[in-house]
């Protein structure tokens, strides 16, 4: 029997052991299985370990080696010295979690990460599109977070190397890695302390965080909780709902130091709502001191491709602080969410940004979210820009700034937005005040070449569509020099007060009492020093004008541009050739655009004359268009007529009106590349006055000139004066015809005319119509003499006792040569028939005829002679010395009993004495009898000092 037992029980434990192997074999293949499926699963090629030790309470490997190949990336990662160790209990109390051993550690002592990037065939051909974040969608979507449960308390690698795919390339990094659960027992395996440790060229970088649940929720309607209010101060949520029953939140606190100073602190929250489709996320980030590491710049640039212009050396100190506080739906981003974001960044040393330049101060921001719509809730700034980009080189050379300094605050609502604003001061996410304008009070100062400083009170919409809205706005400017084209202007200022807005597409600007441009002066450069201008003093007064403007953003094109209103311009001296030097006045209306200027108004000088001015200056797309000026002046008595001797330089100085009306009209157009093109009409009524010594009366009609092509051109249709007096009456006189010639050669031009006659001493004076070429000179313009008044003529000659009758007629050929003046060769002059007499009472000719018997008998002869013929021969040179060849037939009853006498006499007169004799007596005016005093005078003082030399 016993051995029976023993048999049967022998074959039982066969069986068992049977069973046992059998299971051993399943479990074998089983594991095999899985572990293949699990490698395939995530595509790992191979997996090799070696110096493996199992114990009791771990297990460690000596070297380990796992390879994954997928379509994206190759991984490869090689580890030594790793201890996996577990916890069973301390005998009274079994520690197992889901079936398995409690983990404790898993440590590396050195791990090597390096992962290739392999791009696939189509990457080059798509280019991805990068979904939109969500903040809240990221977020887990349940609470408590449940870590898996064989997770071990603690993940530790002492040293670790990874070489992974980077902006450059390749990049390593190097440092450790510490994960540990914290010893109290929980549900989610929280709170998680980590610490990351990363080595670059010497330096260290240490991140810190913890992971914690909130275990106790308070309700969260209304205000923020103590607790809350302490991690994020000044946060302004409101309409928030309690938490969602059994669930926990979630908060996290991390620290960053480089080299043993800490760089950053990051403190957050995050909690679902009872609702569970809301979230709440508040927290803090506080950069205390930004890290001076250029090494720093340099790796991070390794790894992320950033502009040329961020290889910037750190400033030596700043700092960054942030607060948000935001709730919206789980499943969405910013696009429903509500909430405040509080930003300050100090920088005190200059900090170059790419694209602007190097830019120092403070700043600090407060955003409302709502409903996606951000709202800009107050705004402060004190920034510096020095070292400007690229952007500045865009500017004229002489407009370049090399320093901005910008200050905001926040300032009052503007009258026009008050009820918009005031909506948006009652609560920082007031869903009525979502385009509420922002005010501020601007301070811009831009210090370089040139000096401009903006002050303005303004409003900013905060969302779209964008609006500037500007009251009281100053902005000043002054520059050393400036050149504009062919100008040059010293030290312009500029000094505009101005409101208006501006948005997106457009600009409209009003100028207020105060605007204005001066300059201490405007030269032209280049050019004939016979154009040349030169303006001392200039000031442009321009309130109440009008600044529009009209632009494109994409691309940034200049649409439109109108600039109209009042300007008046004031400057002290205007000196050009042509004008004599004094201070101007222009008060009238300016239109600008982008096809050109127009001004129009009244110009009037310090010495009283005026004139009505249009100017229009085409440029831009009008380029090809003439500019335009249109003068017109109208004097009237002498006191204006005279003011243009005050003016004009070309007025001749002996040149006085007494009376009568002068209009003027003058246009003047210059077309790119072509010369000067000037018209002007001058009409003449009732003018008199007196030129040197000549004086005339009553002069009427139209001149008019042309200056085109370097040539210019004077004619009259008619030209008309009553009298002309040089010491002998001329009148009526009546002109008509043209002269033409070069502008630089005036006297050798063509001499044309239709008309030209006189009354004369009771008869005329005529001259042929004809042409006459000055630069062919000399030339010969013969002058006819009709039925002039012998009696006449003894009564205007000084010559005492002389008396005559009879008509004179003849022909004076005038030899004019613009060297040498007037001639008269071989002039002819008769009396008419029936002839005359001449009566000679001179005490000369009798004291003569006493010595003299032949004289005594001429003497006697003109007493009373009574002549049937007189000729006479003419002939006039260029000092001014008149020859008379006189043939007179007759007889005189004191002679001869009246028989026969034939008398040849030759006379020589100076004219120019003569006609001074004429005006001394006062035959012209007292103001010329006047004026010839003080030339003889003048003459003798002349003279006298010769003598003395």
């Amino acid at each position: 029997m016993n051995a029976g037992r023993k048999h049967k029980t022998r074959s039982r434990v066969i069986i068992l052991l049977l069973i046992a192997l059998l299971a051993l074999w399943a479990g074998a293949f089983w594991v095999k299985h899985s572990w293949e499926a699990m490698l395939a699963q995530n595509n790992i090629e191979q997996v090799q370990w070696q110096g493996t030790r199992l114990g009791l309470h771990g297990v460690s490997v000596a070297e380990l080696t796992v390879i994954q190949l997928s379509p994206e990336r190759r991984l490869t990662i090689d580890a030594r010295d790793i201890t996996l160790g577990w916890h069973w209990g301390d005998g009274s109390k079994w520690q197992w979690k889901n079936g398995l051993p409690q983990l404790n550690t898993v440590n590396a002592q050195q791990l090597e990460l390096d992962i290739v990037a392999i791009e696939p065939a189509s990457a080059v051909d798509a280019p991805s599109a990068t979904p939109a974040f969500s903040v809240f969608e990221h977020m887990p979507p349940q609470l408590p977070l449940q870590l898996p449960p064989w997770l071990p308390s603690r993940v530790r690698v002492q040293q670790f190397q990874a070489i992974l795919p980077c902006a450059s390339g390749r990049c390593s990094l190097q440092g450790a890695l510490d994960i540990q659960q914290s010893a109290q027992e929980t549900d989610n395996g929280l709170p998680i302390n980590a610490s990351l440790s990363l080595e670059h060229q010497g330096h260290r970088v240490d991140f810190v965080a913890e992971f914690a649940s909130i275990k106790e929720l308070s309700s969260i309607k209304g205000p923020a909780s103590v607790k809350e209010d302490a991690l994020i101060e000044g946060s302004a949520l409101i309409g928030r709902d309690s938490a969602a029953p059994g669930e926990q939140g979630l908060q996290m606190s991390a620290t960053v130091d480089i080299d043993n100073t800490r760089n950053l602190t990051l403190e957050t929250r995050y909690r679902p709502l009872e609702s569970n489709t809301e979230v709440h996320w508040q927290g803090s980030l506080a950069v205390p001191e930004l890290p001076n590491a250029e090494w720093l710049i340099a790796w991070v640039q390794s790894w992320t491709p950033l502009p040329q212009e961020a290889s910037f050396a750190q400033p030596e100190q700043g700092s960054v602080n942030v607060r948000w506080d935001f709730q919206g739906p789980r499943q969405s981003s910013f696009a429903k969410a509500t909430g405040t974001v509080n930003a300050e960044a100090r920088v005190p040393q200059p900090w170059p940004v790419p694209g602007l330049g190097s830019i120092k101060g403070d700043l600090a921001l407060a955003l409302a979210l709502n409903q996606g719509k951000w709202q800009p809730q107050t705004l402060s700034a004190d920034l510096v820009l020095t070292q400007p980009a690229q952007w500045a080189a865009t500017l004229p050379a002489q407009l370049r700034p090399q320093q901005l300094e910008l200050s905001l605050r926040p300032a009052p609502a503007l009258p026009a937005t008050a009820s918009a604003l005031s909506g948006a001061n009652e609560t920082g996410a007031n869903k009525n005040a979502t385009n509420a304008p922002l005010p501020l009070q601007v301070a811009l100062r831009s210090r370089g070449a040139a000096d401009l400083n903006v002050d303005a009170h303004l409003a900013i919409s905060t969302s779209a569509p964008w609006q500037v809205q500007l009251a009281q706005t100053r902005l000043t400017a002054n520059l050393a020099r400036l050149d504009v084209g062919q100008w040059r202007i010293d030290k312009p200022e500029l000094a505009l007060l101005m409101s208006g807005e501006l948005t997106s597409t457009e600009a409209n600007l009003i100028f207020a009492q105060s605007s204005r441009v001066s300059a201490t002066q405007v030269k032209s450069l280049g050019g004939d020093n016979a154009e040349a201008l030169e303006l001392q003093n200039l000031q442009l007064a321009l309130a109440g004008n009008n600044l529009t403007a009209g632009f494109n953003t994409a691309p940034a094109t200049l649409e439109s541009l109108s600039f109209s209103g009042p300007l008046d311009i004031s400057v002290k001296q205007i000196k050009h050739p042509q004008l004599l030097t004094q201070g101007w006045q222009f008060n009238g209306k300016t239109k600008t655009d982008t096809n050109g200027l127009q001004w129009s108004g009244i110009a009037k000088a310090n010495s009283g004359t005026s004139a009505n001015i249009n100017l229009k200056v085409p440029y831009g797309s009008a380029a090809a268009q003439a500019v335009g000026v249109n003068a017109q002046m109208r004097v009237s008595g002498k006191r204006e007529i005279d003011g243009l001797g005050r003016v004009l330089v070309a007025w001749p100085e002996l040149l006085d009106a007494s009376g009568g009306t002068i209009s003027a009209n003058v246009n003047a157009q210059l077309l790119p590349g072509q010369p000067l093109v000037v018209d002007g009409k001058l009409v003449f009524l009732d003018v008199g006055g007196t030129w040197d010594r000549t004086a005339w009366r009553n002069m009427n009609g139209t001149v008019e000139a042309t200056l085109k092509s370097d040539q210019f051109q004077v004619s009259t249709s008619q030209l008309t004066l009553d009298e002309i007096n040089p010491g002998i009456p001329l009148g009526p006189i009546a002109l008509a015809g043209d002269y033409r010639a070069p502008a630089q050669q005036p006297m050798a031009g063509q001499l044309t005319l239709t008309q030209a006659n006189a009354g004369a001493l009771g008869g005329q004076l005529n001259i042929a119509s004809g042409r006459w070429d000055l630069a062919s000179a000399p030339v010969t313009v013969p002058l006819e003499l009709d039925r002039l008044n012998l009696a006449q003529l003894l009564r205007v000659y000084p010559a005492e006792g002389l008396a005559g009758t009879g008509m004179l007629s003849g022909t004076i050929p005038l030899v004019i040569d613009p060297a040498t003046g007037v001639q008269v060769k071989r002039g002819r002059l008769g009396a008419l028939e029936p002839g005359g007499q001449l009566q000679l009472s001179a005490e000369r000719l009798r004291a003569l005829g006493r010595k003299n018997e032949t004289m005594e008998l001429v003497s006697k002869a003109l007493e009373n002679f009574r002549y049937s013929a007189l000729s006479s021969d003419i002939d006039y040179d260029e000092n001014g010395t008149l020859l008379l060849g006189l043939h007179l037939q007759g007889n005189s009853p004191e002679v001869g009993d009246g028989r026969a006498v034939v008398l040849n006499i030759n006379i020589e007169e100076n004219i120019p004495a003569l006609l001074t004799s004429l005006q001394l007596s006062g035959r012209v005016t007292d103001a010329v009898a006047e004026r010839v005093k003080k030339l003889l005078k003048k003459r003798e003082r002349e003279a006298a000092e010769d003598l003395i030399k």
